[in-house]
C-alpha cells in the first residue's frame, strides 16, 4: 500500500482537531505532511513506492522519518501502547504531548497540554515548546505561545497563587529576570490580601527562595529584601507534622524522629530549615541585624531539641550553612563560636511506631546511634571548611594561618589552608603566606599524599580569577609532583582530576593532561581499580572536542573492561555470570554514548548485549535485561533496534517500575545536535542531519553550517533512491 493512502489511526483522529483547527503553525506544517498525523509507525520492512521518495525535500523527509520505526517518537509510542490500558497511565497524556513536540506538531501538542494536563505538566510542555521556538529565533511565535498558555486557564484561575508560582518557576528557568520581577509583584500583592492555604505555604516559600536567589545574582538587593520579608511572614504558617492524634507524644514531639513503616519524618523541622534558608538570604544581602535575630531563634530551637526528653534529628546538618551566613554578614565571632556549641555526641532517640517489627526497630536504632556519634565531627568539619573559604578574601593571612593552627584535628589543616587559599585567589588577592603555609603542610608527614580535590580546587581558583599564566605554571608544578611521587593508574587519576579544572577555559591544556593520564595506563594489567579510573577519565573528558583522544580512551576503556569480563569471579555461574558480563558491556557502550561515537563498533557491542540478554534462564531477569538493552539502543539513537529488543515482553509498571519515565528521560531527550535547535536527528551518526526542523527558516539552517545527509542510514544507497532510507540494507 502506498504511503499517501495510509489511513489515520483512531488516536490520531482524536488529536486531529488540534492539528487542523489552529493556524498557529499552519503554514509550516500543512505542506508535505504525508502521514504526520499518524502516530503509529510504518512497519520496519515497509518499502515505499518510488513516487513517495522524499529526495532532498526537507519537510517530506521529516514527515517520513517521524512515521518510521527509526524515530524516537515512534519508539516511545509503541512502548507506551504495550502497556495494558495505556490511556489510564498517569503519564500518558504528558508523554503524548512530548511525542507530538518531538515531531514538531506544535498545535497538537499544545492542544493535549491545554485540555488534558494539570497545571505543572502543562507549564512543562509549554516550556519545551517555548525553548525550541526561541532556539530557532522565532521570538514572535514564542511570545504568542506564552499568551496561549495564559489563556489556557480560566480567567478566575490566572491570578491565583498556584498559577503565579508556576509562572515564577517558568521565568526563573528561562532566566527572564524582568518577567520574574513582574510575577513576584503579583504574588506580593496577592499575599498582602490573602493567606495561602496550608498545603500551598511550603511550596510558596521555596519558590520565593528561588526568586530571591535570582535577585541576589543580579545584585538587586531591594527586590531580594522584599522577597525575604514575604518569606519571613510565611514561616509561622508552614504546616508541621504531628504525632499520632490524641497521643501523649503529640505534645512533646517537637524535634523527635517519629518513625512509621513508610518514612522518618521530623515535626517542627520544616520551620527551622525554612528559617535557615531565610537567614542565608539575609546574610547574602548583608542584613546583619536580621541574621543575628534569626540566629538567636535557631539556636534556641537547637538547644531545645538537645534538651528534649524525646529528641531527634532536627536541623543540625544545616549548621555549617548557618555559620557561613553569619560570617558573610560580619558576625565573625558568632560564626567561630558555633563550632564549639556542637556536642560530642547527639542525644537523639527514636519514638517508634508501636506496630513496628522488632527487627526493623533494632535496625533504625542502630542507624540513629551511628548518626549520634558520627554526625558531630562531620558537622564540625564541614563548618570549619566553609569558614575557611569565607575568611580567605576578608581576613589577613596571619589571622587565617593562626586560626587554621587552632583547629582540631590537625589532619584537617591542609584542607582548610587549601580552601582559604583558593577563595583568596578567586578574589584576585595575593596570598604568599598561605601559599607557603600550604607548601609546608604538603611537605610534612601528614601532607605527602597528593589530594585530588586540592589540586583541582587551586587550579580552578586561578582560572576563575583570570590568572591563566599562573594556572599554567601551577599545572606544570603539579605534573612534576605527580610524576615524582606516583605512577600507573594512580598518576593517571591525579592527572585526569587536574585536567578537569582546565576543560572549559584551557581545553588544549586539559587535552594534554588527559593524554599524559593515558600514557600512565600503558602496560598496566587490568584490574577493578584501573577500570574505575579509566571510566572516570572517560567521564571527565567527554566535554572536550578531541576525537583522537576520545578514541584512545575508548580503546583502553574497552580493553580493560573486556579483560575483566573474560576473567570474572570463578565462583559466578549461570544467570549471575551472564549478568556480570552484561554489566561490563553496558559500561563500554555508555562511553560510546558519552563521546557521541555511533559507529559499527558501537552497534556490535549492543548486539552482544542483545545476545547475552537472550541467554538468561530466569524469565524475570531476562525481561529486565532485555529492557535495559532496549534503553541502551535508545540512548544511542537506534530506536528500531530498541523496539526489537522488547519483542515478546509484556510491559507493566509492576515488572518495570517507572518504565515510561525512564524511556521518557532516555529517548524523548535524544538529540544528536544538542547545541542546535535546527537539527536533532542523525541516524547513521556521521555528523550530518537527516533533516532540519520544519519550523526553521533557511537563514537559521544556513547558520548551522551543516549539510543535509544524502544517505541517512549510511548503507551506501542515496536517499533519493532508497525505499527504506532509515534502515541500512546491508
Amino acid at each position: 500500500m502506498r504511503l499517501r493512502t495510509l489511513l489515520l489511526s483512531f488516536s490520531s483522529l482524536v488529536l486531529l482537531w488540534g492539528c487542523t483547527h489552529s493556524s498557529f503553525y499552519e503554514k509550516e506544517t500543512r505542506v508535505y505532511r504525508l502521514s504526520l498525523d499518524n502516530l503509529y509507525p510504518l512497519p520496519a520492512d515497509y518499502t515505499m513506492h518510488p513516487d513517495d521518495l522524499p529526495g532532498n525535500n526537507n519537510r517530506a523527509r521529516a514527515a517520513l522519518f517521524h512515521t518510521s520505526g527509526a524515530s524516537p517518537a515512534s519508539f516511545v509510542w509503541q512502548v507506551m501502547n504495550r502497556f495494558p490500558n495505556p490511556e489510564q497511565h498517569p503519564h500518558y497524556h504528558e508523554i503524548l504531548a512530548r511525542i507530538l513536540l518531538m515531531r514538531e506538531e506544535m498545535d497538537a501538542a499544545l492542544h493535549v497540554a491545554d485540555t488534558r494536563l494539570e497545571k505543572k505538566n502543562r507549564f512543562f510542555v509549554y516550556r519545551l515548546a517555548y525553548c525550541h521556538l526561541m532556539g530557532l529565533g522565532l521570538e514572535k511565535e514564542a511570545s504568542i505561545l506564552l499568551q496561549r498558555l495564559d489563556a489556557s486557564f480560566p480567567k478566575n484561575e490566572r491570578k491565583t497563587l498556584p498559577v503565579q508560582l508556576l509562572w515564577l518557576e517558568f521565568h526563573h528557568s528561562e532566566k527572564n529576570y524582568e518577567e520574574m520581577q513582574k510575577t513576584f509583584q503579583s504574588i506580593e500583592n496577592y499575599l498582602r490580601k490573602k493567606t495561602p492555604l496550608p498545603e500551598e505555604t511550603l511550596r510558596t516559600f521555596y519558590t520565593l527562595r528561588i526568586a530571591a536567589g535570582m535577585a541576589i545574582d543580579r545584585q538587586d538587593v531591594m527586590t531580594a529584601e522584599r522577597i525575604a520579608i514575604i518569606m519571613e511572614k510565611l514561616i509561622p504558617l508552614i504546616r508541621n507534622s504531628t504525632g499520632q492524634s490524641g497521643s501523649q507524644e503529640e505534645e512533646d514531639l517537637g524535634h523527635t524522629y517519629f518513625i512509621t513503616r513508610q518514612d522518618w519524618w521530623q515535626p517542627e523541622t520544616h520551620r527551622s530549615i525554612a528559617t535557615v534558608h531565610l537567614l542565608r538570604i539575609y546574610g547574602e544581602i548583608g542584613n546583619r541585624e536580621k541574621v543575628s535575630q534569626l540566629y538567636t531563634v535557631l539556636m534556641a530551637d537547637w538547644q531545645q531539641a538537645l534538651r528534649a526528653s524525646k529528641s531527634g534529628n532536627s536541623f543540625e546538618i544545616w549548621l555549617p550553612s548557618v555559620g557561613e551566613s553569619l560570617f558573610s554578614s560580619g558576625l565573625h565571632e558568632e560564626a567561630m563560636n558555633l563550632r564549639h556549641q556542637i556536642p560530642t555526641v547527639l542525644p537523639f532517640i527514636i519514638h517508634p511506631d508501636p506496630s513496628m517489627e522488632p527487627e526493623s526497630l533494632a535496625i533504625l536504632q542502630a542507624d540513629l546511634q551511628r548518626h549520634n556519634f558520627r554526625a558531630p565531627p562531620l558537622i564540625q568539619k564541614d563548618l570549619a571548611i566553609r569558614l575557611a573559604s569565607a575568611m580567605g578574601p576578608v581576613k589577613n593571612e596571619e589571622a587565617i594561618v593562626a586560626w587554621i593552627a587552632s583547629c582540631d584535628p590537625p589532619t584537617l589543616h591542609r584542607t582548610l589552608a587549601t580552601r582559604a587559599l583558593a577563595s583568596r585567589l578567586e578574589a584576585g588577592l595575593q596570598a604568599p603566606l598561605l601559599t607557603q603555609h600550604l607548601a609546608g603542610l604538603r611537605q610534612s608527614s601528614q601532607g605527602k599524599k597528593i589530594l585530588l580535590p586540592e589540586t583541582r580546587r587551586l587550579a580552578t581558583a586561578l582560572i576563575q580569577s583570570g590568572q591563566y599564566e599562573k594556572a599554567r605554571s601551577f599545572a606544570e608544578e603539579e605534573i612534576a609532583r605527580i610524576h615524582h611521587h606516583l605512577s600507573g593508574h594512580e598518576a593517571a587519576e591525579c592527572l585526569a582530576s587536574l585536567a578537569q579544572a582546565f576543560s572549559e577555559s584551557l581545553p588544549s591544556l586539559a587535552e594534554s593532561l588527559f593524554s599524559m593520564a593515558m600514557d600512565s595506563f600503558e602496560d598496566i594489567t587490568p584490574s577493578h581499580r584501573s577500570a574505575t579510573i579509566i571510566h572516570r577519565i572517560a567521564i571527565l573528558s567527554r566535554s572536550l572536542n578531541a576525537g583522537s583522544l576520545h578514541r584512545r580512551i575508548l580503546t583502553e576503556h574497552e580493553r580493560v573492561h573486556r579483560f575483566l569480563m573474560n576473567n570474572t569471579d570463578p565462583t559466578l555461574y549461570g544467570d549471575r555470570l551472564i549478568e556480570e558480563k552484561l554489566q561490563f558491556l553496558f559500561k563500554i557502550s555508555r562511553i560510546y554514548y558519552h563521546f557521541g561515537i555511533r559507529d559499527d563498533r558501537a552497534r556490535g557491542i549492543l548486539a552482544e548485549c542483545a545476545v547475552l540478554a537472550d541467554q538468561f534462564h530466569d524469565p524475570l531477569i531476562a525481561e529486565q535485561m532485555a529492557f535495559r538493552t532496549a534503553e541502551a539502543w535508545g540512548y544511542m539513537g537506534w530506536f528500531h533496534e530498541a523496539y526489537q529488543a522488547l519483542e515478546g515482553i509484556t510491559i507493566t509498571e509492576a515488572k518495570f517500575p517507572k518504565a515510561l519515565l525512564r524511556i521518557r528521560q532516555g529517548v524523548l531527550t535524544y538529540d544528536a545536535f544538542p547545541a542546535l535547535a535546527a537539527a536533532r536527528f542523525d541516524t547513521d551518526g556521521d555528523g550530518r542531519p537527516d533533516f532540519f526542523s520544519v519550523l526553521a527558516t533557511q537563514e537559521v539552517i544556513d547558520a548551522t553550517g551543516l549539510l543535509l545527509d544524502p544517505d541517512s542510514d549510511g548503507d551506501g544507497i542515496p536517499d533519493v533512491s532508497d525505499t527504506r532510507p532509515w534502515f541500512p540494507d546491508r
